[in-house]
Order: structure tokens, then C-alpha cells, then sequence
């Protein structure tokens, strides 16, 4: 809700504005990245503390493939590997919480996306995306572990300032399943501004001062699913860590080499969810359920993008 809210603030900036071409930038193949949380807390229901997360980080890689990269057709492969990481402060005679298990223990991410994308002609494209990865503490590979998504989206560029994009994703994740339409909405608000945004994931305003600089700032829903083994006490199998945030981000892109980028961000993040919850089950049907405060990070990251000469030539 808070993202169409943005969505159409960004739409009557631009019925006010003097449109011209969409602005261009070039994938992101290539990602190391290192995202870190402050401080925040877990509160009981009457708003006492109960815990503290001293840190909560994230390691990020992607390693992208381009395997075609031709005028009309594009077809490539990404690995991925995320681990994300804990340090926290609890209180010692509540043993059955999910805190000693995150102290322990540390979430990992691993699989690979795919791409492929198809120009009909100068104003039409299709694109076809899927994923298939592994979300636990072991590496066993079951419909509680593992998620796979498949999408298919069909973009039309309406004129030199606007395009659209209509979708439909299915995402198997952890044992549930959301079969749901997408929205991509491309909007030129001068030569160097545009928004941005993809429903209901997110959307952004991009400014680019320069070709070698950017500012994004954008809104979104994030929300992800893990399997965790023996995380409380009282139950000793399977169960589905879920978290849900609203995000508010202003990145900084800088061009430092042709192909070589690095990216600063910082976010405030809203918690929507923050779960324990048998497999299979959604948000709305917890074991436990923790409250967390709102709170900000920080991310550095090093990219790698397709060098310019060859970018253009495969437009």
C-alpha cells in the first residue's frame, strides 16, 4: 500500500513535468556486497525491550554469465550466495526463542537465476526469468527448503518517455505458494530523471547528474523465507523463519572503471512480520511472533556491468 502511495505521488510529479527520453544503464552482472543493520530491538507487547541485535549482517555475491548477447535476444545465468549473520543479547532464562539459535548458527542463500529476454521489435520485448535456490541451515533440498519461481512479462515502449510492463510471477517458496500479476510502469520525467518501478515490488525516482553517477531513491516491500532445524526447544524438526519490512533506500551508483562500479546505500527499515512458523504456513499463522523497531542500514557494494561498446552494440 505504501508503494502505490509513492507510486502515485511519482505519477502527478510527473503530469507536472517536461518528459523526454527514458533514461539507459546497464545491467548489474557482477555483485560483492556487504549490507550491516544498527542496533535494534525485539519488544515485548507492552513495549519493554526483550532482546538486542548487537549486528545483523549480510555478505552478498552474485556472479552473472552472459551467455547470448545479441541485438534481439539476451540469455544469461546468475549465481547467487547470501549468508546473512547474527549477533545478539538475550535474556538468558528464556531459552526457547529464536535468538541463541541465530547466535549459533548462520542463514545461507544459495542458487542461480536465469534470464531470457526477447526483442519483438524496436518498442516490444518479452522476458522470461527463473529461480531456483536453497534457503536453509543444511544442505537438504526438500519443498520446505527450497523455492522456485518462474515469471513472464511482456513490455511495450509507448513513446520516447513512457513504458509498460505487464507480468504474472509463480513463486514456490518453502512450501507456499503466490501466483500474482506485475505492474512495470517507466516514466521519463526529464533528461535526467525517471521513475522506476516494478508493482508491487517497488518503485523508485532515479537521478542521473551524469552518465557516471546516479541517485535512486526508492520504496519497497521485501519479505523471505528460511528453513531452520531445531531453532526452539519445543520444537525439534523443520520450522520457517519469515521476515517482512517496509523499505525506504537512497543509493549512490559512481562509475569508477568502464565496467566497474560501487554503490553506497542507506535505508530505513519498517518491520511489517517477524516470525516463527510451521512449514507450509504463511505470515498470518506464527508459533512466535516478535516485534522489532524500526531501524537503518547501511550497504557498500562492488559492481561489475557489461562495458559500454559492447552494452550498445547488443541494444
Amino acid at each position: 500500500m505504501r508503494v502505490l502511495k509513492l507510486l502515485t505521488l511519482l505519477l502527478l510529479i510527473a503530469s507536472t513535468a517536461h518528459a523526454q527520453k527514458l533514461l539507459e544503464f546497464r545491467p548489474k552482472v557482477i555483485e560483492v556486497g556487504y549490507r550491516g543493520f544498527t542496533d535494534y530491538q525485539t519488544l515485548y507487547s507492552d513495549g519493554q525491550p526483550e532482546n538486542k541485535f548487537v549486528s545483523d549482517q549480510l555478505f552478498t555475491v552474485r556472479l552473472g554469465v552472459p551467455v547470448v548477447l545479441k541485438e534481439k535476444t539476451l540469455f544469461g545465468l546468475q549465481l547467487k550466495y547470501l549468508r546473512q549473520q547474527y549477533n545478539t543479547i538475550f535474556i538468558p532464562q528464556d531459552n526457547d526463542n529464536i535468538y541463541r539459535y541465530l547466535n549459533e548458527k548462520k542463514l545461507v542463500n544459495t542458487g542461480v537465476n536465469f534470464l531470457f529476454q526477447r526483442k519483438l521489435d524496436d518498442q516490444q520485448k518479452l522476458t522470461f526469468m527463473g529461480v531456483t535456490e536453497l534457503a536453509s541451515d543444511t544442505s537438504s533440498v526438500d519443498r520446505y527448503s527450497a523455492r522456485y519461481l518462474l515469471s513472464a512479462a511482456y513490455n511495450v515502449r509507448k513513446s520516447e518517455k513512457l513504458e509498460l510492463g505487464y507480468g504474472l510471477i509463480v513463486n514456490y517458496a518453502l512450501g507456499v505458494l503466490n501466483v500474482y500479476p506485475t505492474l512495470a510502469y517507466n516514466r521519463a520525467l526529464s533528461s535526467k530523471m525517471m521513475i522506476e518501478s516494478f508493482l508491487p515490488s517497488y518503485a523508485s525516482l532515479r537521478y542521473h547528474p551524469s552518465e557516471k553517477a546516479y541517485l535512486i531513491l526508492k520504496a519497497q516491500f521485501d519479505n523471505w523465507r528460511f528453513n531452520v532445524t531445531n531453532a526452539l526447544s519445543q520444537e525439534q524438526n523443520q520450522l520457517t523463519l519469515q521476515r517482512a519490512d517496509f523499505i525506504m533506500s537512497l543509493a549512490f551508483e559512481r562509475e569508477i572503471h568502464d565496467w566497474l562500479w560501487a554503490t553506497a546505500e542507506a535505508s530505513y527499515v519498517n518491520n511489517v512480520a517477524y516470525i516463527i512458523s510451521l512449514p507450509g504456513e504463511r505470515l498470518n499463522n506464527p508459533i512466535q511472533e516478535y516485534k522489532l523497531k524500526d531501524a537503518g542500514y547501511l550497504k557498500f557494494s562492488l559492481v561489475v556491468v557489461p562495458p559500454k561498446k559492447l552494452w550498445d552494440k547488443a541494444k
